[in-house]
């Protein structure tokens, strides 16, 4: 059984979705395109290739959704999304840097390396994030 939570403001719903959405879809997205191509087993990266086209679609849904909400919401309520996107792309960040698999699984899952993970956050960055700023 699920008890019912009540409805959300807009702003609830826009800081879960900058957080969950914008910085974690986002991120998945990318870490499911580089295993689809890298991943030493074949079996991995095709089923790879299927959660990217999912994880992309998610993170795209994210960011429309992240339009669509931020538009009505004043520029201080605008403002509390941004930091709150900020602070989960630095949570991502030390997240990262605090663990990495084994080697041998990160190249059978062709995951990225810890230097390849700092510079895939660098251009999501410029390229996505800050255009949201």
């Amino acid at each position: 059984r699920v008890e019912a939570s009540g409805a959300r403001s807009l702003l609830a719903i826009a800081l879960e979705n900058a957080r969950e959405g914008c910085v974690r879809e986002t991120w998945g997205a990318a870490c499911a395109v580089v295993q689809s191509m890298r991943a030493a087993d074949p079996r991995v990266r095709e089923t790879m290739r299927s959660v990217a086209r999912d994880e992309l679609a998610h993170a795209a849904l994210s960011w429309d959704v992240a339009r669509w909400i931020e538009a009505r919401l004043t520029p201080e309520e605008q403002a509390e999304v941004a930091r709150e996107r900020g602070a989960a792309e630095t949570q991502l960040e030390l997240e990262l840097e605090e663990g990495q698999p084994p080697e041998a699984w990160r190249a059978t899952l062709g995951l990225p390396s810890r230097d390849e993970a700092r510079a895939i956050l660098q251009g999501m960055h410029a390229e996505v994030w800050a255009d949201a700023a």
